[in-house]
């Protein structure tokens, strides 16, 4: 089966401490033969600097700026906002601090052939 993807991570500029963005993108570009990843700035201060600095407007990397700074729930929805809007089948929300091994979407795809299992029918209701 062949799945697609939407792969969506948020970041915030942690300066004077380090940060890890451009390693993850740097990672993700190593195992995925066409990147597509949508990065959500959470409201660094200086958002085209922090972007310039992680090599994160790139081939592949869109980069979402937020006129003030976000709660991390603010963030993270935006994040799922944008994963949901993009039609994809699949959506891999990723940390900003992480290293992923070859070949990760192919690794994802047949870790969910083995365990995945179909949407039950019909709403769950919570009462």
């Amino acid at each position: 089966m062949q799945r697609t993807w939407s792969v969506v991570l948020n970041t915030l500029d942690r300066a004077p401490g380090p940060n890890y963005l451009g390693q993850t993108l740097a990672s993700l570009r190593r195992s995925i033969e066409h990147l597509d990843v949508q990065v959500v700035d959470g409201g660094s201060p200086d958002p085209a600097g922090f972007a310039r600095r992680e090599a994160i407007w790139s081939n592949g990397v869109t980069f979402h700026t937020s006129l003030r700074r976000l709660t991390r729930n603010e963030a993270g929805c935006r994040c799922l906002e944008i994963g949901v809007a993009s039609g994809a089948d699949w959506m891999l929300f990723l940390e900003d601090d992480i290293q992923v091994c070859a070949d990760f979407l192919g690794s994802v795809d047949r870790w969910l052939d083995d365990h995945a299992q179909p949407p039950a029918a019909g709403p769950t209701l919570y009462t």
